[in-house]
């Protein structure tokens, strides 16, 4: 399928790039994590994802949110200036964080057990998140799709490997994060060969009060688009924190392992489509805008449904089949999580639809609506007493949301909403009609290497649909 889009048009190329880089990546990463799951238990990767969570919502702060201005410059100057600045917010913000850390553990003040160990990391893992993120769209802005895709593999073999050793000798949770910051280094010395030795020059140049030209020119994306992508970003990790806070370690541990094998497509393909969707929209005009929106959205409803459906409808046994015994409850997290995942996978590429059309405060909305929900949801699990009941009401709460904000982007981006609902409910409903067998057998208790066989061959008939529907829109996109 990759092969054959690849030799039509700019965008499928480049996606195509994007995503062989991000899929040889994936792929040591589900690998390595056949090991690393044995190597670190679930309490330990229920820490690990706490340090994530927070590193991820400092990583929105800690760049203003310049970085996403860096594809809409006209000129080469303006755009240093602003990855000047962008650069500049991460390393004075992250150093402030650390100064905070310094002083909480000079002045012995409590903090949540599981991040006690850590504290003095998440400097750095601000830092290298915030300086990655930055560079990666600077190769955006580029096109250098080929660079991204490298970086995607040497980040992901830096990581794996980092952790699978430090595994070895049982260093607990402080490997996973160790590992965690090795692979945002390798990512970075990729990304940052992007920069020639006459743009870090021009970017060493660069004034003070060009800087505070370029800041009052994108005021808008510290203004509303740093709210809403920290309210996006902390709405995706308040299970973790609030998990963590009222269950334990453990249910955060099977949580993340869930939400990190769903994503698998957004990572492989998700974040590809995004960086060059965003390429191509911030320099077309609105008839032109529509019609990429409107195939690149038929493309990815075709892409994602299938194996989206195969792990609602077999999640609790693949779960306990590839990572053992110890995470069967994770599978049952991912058959409810497993319709929210789905819709962010063919909606979240669209999000930067967003930034062209300047919806920056609706998109504000959205996300504080989103991260009250939720919040809403994981709290009545817990008075309820029960982990499994918060993360069903959760998936559940989170799928209505998300599909509002899957047709509010597709009006704002000139697309109607009728079609596209057609394609998603007729592409779920084929997906379910090829699951039937799965559903049999495992009504009929049929276990291990024969229900595998089925899976993987499922899974085949719906790629091989998939590939004939996204071969009638390659011409469009």
């Amino acid at each position: 399928m990759l092969r054959a889009a690849s030799t039509n048009g700019s965008f499928v190329g480049s996606v195509v790039t994007l995503t062989l880089g991000t899929a040889a990546g994936q792929a040591i990463i589900i690998v390595g994590s056949l090991i690393l799951l044995r190597l670190y238990t679930p309490d330990e990767f229920g820490a690990f994802g706490v340090y994530l969570a927070a590193v991820s919502i400092g990583a929105i702060v800690v760049t203003l949110r310049y970085e996403a201005a860096l594809p809409l410059p006209d000129s080469e100057e303006e755009a240093l200036d602003v990855l000047a600045l962008a650069v500049l917010a991460t390393v004075s913000i992250s150093a402030l964080v650390g100064l905070v850390a310094w002083l909480i553990a000079a002045n012995d003040i409590v903090v949540p057990t599981a991040m006690r160990a850590m504290l003095w990391l998440l400097p750095l893992g601000l830092l290298f998140a915030g300086l990655q993120q930055t560079f990666t769209l600077w190769a955006t802005r580029l096109a250098a799709f080929g660079t991204s895709a490298r970086s995607s593999v040497a980040a992901a073999g830096a990581q794996t490997a980092s952790q699978i050793a430090l595994g070895l000798p049982a260093t607990g949770v402080i490997g996973l994060v160790l590992g965690y910051l090795l692979g945002r280094v390798g990512g970075i010395v990729v990304l940052i060969g992007t920069i020639g030795s006459s743009r870090r020059a021009a970017v060493r140049g660069t004034s003070a009060r060009r800087l505070r030209t370029v800041a009052a020119r994108y005021r808008r994306f510290p203004l509303y688009a740093l709210w809403a992508a920290l309210l996006n970003t902390a709405s995706v990790q308040a299970p973790v924190l609030l998990l963590a806070a009222m269950f334990d370690t453990t249910v955060v541990g099977w949580f993340s392992i869930t939400v990190r094998v769903l994503q698998l497509p957004s990572t492989l393909v998700g974040s590809a489509v995004a960086q060059v969707f965003y390429a191509r929209i911030s320099r077309e005009d609105r008839p032109d805008v529509a019609a990429t929106t409107n195939a690149v959205f038929r493309s990815l409803v075709a892409l994602g449904a299938g194996p989206m459906v195969l792990l609602a409808v077999g999640g609790q046994q693949l779960f306990a089949l590839v990572f053992g015994e110890a995470w069967a409850e994770a599978g049952t997290y991912a058959q409810w999580l497993a319709p929210w995942l789905l819709l962010v996978f063919v909606t979240s590429p669209l999000s930067t639809l967003v930034f062209v059309r300047e919806r920056q405060r609706a998109e504000l909305v959205f996300q504080a609506v989103l991260l009250a929900a939720r919040t809403a949801t994981l709290v009545a699990g817990w008075a309820l007493g029960s982990a499994t009941l918060a993360i069903v009401m959760f998936g559940v709460g989170s799928a209505v949301l998300w599909g509002g904000y899957m047709l509010w982007l597709l009006r704002i981006g000139g697309v109607g909403v009728r079609q596209p609902l057609w394609w998603l409910t007729r592409d779920i409903a084929v997906a379910l009609l090829l699951s039937t067998p799965l559903l049999v057998l495992s009504a009929a208790g049929v276990r291990g290497v024969a229900w595998a066989i089925a899976a993987i061959a499922t899974l085949g008939v719906v790629l091989l649909r998939a590939q004939r529907e996204i071969g009638g829109l390659r011409h469009r996109i």
